[in-house]
């Protein structure tokens, strides 16, 4: 999960809004705003504001591996996404990332659960030919 939060004076710390006001400072006032997140691919987006949200690419490892060697020992795949905001006032991105895990104990109960309801229905079935045949 990420909130980021630029030149929003709501969050100002006590003592850098008491250095403002004391030295007549202002905040400046920043037209556009960009946010960048380089996460696994194995995640996905859980929540992110549509309308911030401009686009979503899958990084080309081998192409930015000659940019960053350091790129060259990570395995897997990365995607980017890029978020933007156009606010005078202080911006604002909140974005959550998940990844579903499903290990084996899950898969085993998911199995038993299936067979277990597959055996009770076969049963049913073969009561019910067992009472047709004693008719």
């Amino acid at each position: 999960m990420y909130d980021i939060k630029v030149n929003e004076a709501r969050n100002i710390p006590d003592d850098v809004f008491g250095y403002k006001q004391a030295n007549n400072l202002t905040i400046l006032k920043i037209q556009k705003t960009f946010c960048l997140h380089c996460v696994p691919s194995d995640y996905e987006i859980g929540f992110s504001d549509a309308t911030k949200l401009k686009n979503v690419r899958k990084l080309e490892m081998e192409a930015f591996s000659n940019y960053l060697p350091l790129l060259k020992k990570l395995h897997g795949g990365y995607n980017i996404i890029f978020l933007k905001e156009e606010n005078e006032n202080g911006n604002s991105f909140f974005t959550t990332f998940s990844k579903e895990y499903i290990v084996n104990k899950q898969l085993l109960i998911a199995l038993m659960t299936n067979l277990i309801c597959n055996l009770l229905f076969a049963i049913a079935s073969f009561r019910n030919t067992l009472n047709t045949n004693d008719v």
